[in-house]
């Protein structure tokens, strides 16, 4: 073998390569986009029920979207929103009701962090309806 030879099968496996690692890398990015797609797209959903359920104290609240949301943050959300939803459901298990604020706001600034916004400090607010 000479040297032209030995030169084009290198390039062949350094070409071949750099098209697996490149194809590799892909799937990789495309996979973490799809789960973050389906994480805002069901913590979005989950905030706008809690949301609609801690501003609403007419009674005409819907429990089983209530349900939905808690299960939801159980499978999607983060620590830190698995320890809150945990103590709302304790707090409403006891009292029949529980303050969804901090809950809210870790959703909302995971959000926020997932969509690539700016951190939001102030205070949520919303108005009854």
């Amino acid at each position: 073998m000479d040297f032209q030879q030995i030169e084009l099968i290198v390039t062949i496996i350094i070409a071949f390569s750099s098209l697996i690692l490149s194809n590799y890398f892909s799937q990789k990015r495309e996979i973490k986009a799809r789960k973050s797609e389906i994480r805002i797209k069901y913590l979005l959903e989950t905030y706008r029920d809690l949301e609609f359920y801690a501003k609403n104290k007419s009674g005409k609240n819907d429990p089983k979207a209530f349900k939905k949301a808690v299960s939801e943050i159980q499978l999607y959300g983060n620590s830190e929103e698995i320890e809150a939803v945990q103590k709302v459901v304790l707090d409403y298990g006891n009292k029949k009701e529980a303050d969804l604020i901090e809950l809210l706001v870790l959703i909302r600034k995971d959000l926020r962090k997932e969509l690539d916004l700016s951190e939001e400090k102030g205070k949520l607010m919303f108005i009854s309806e």
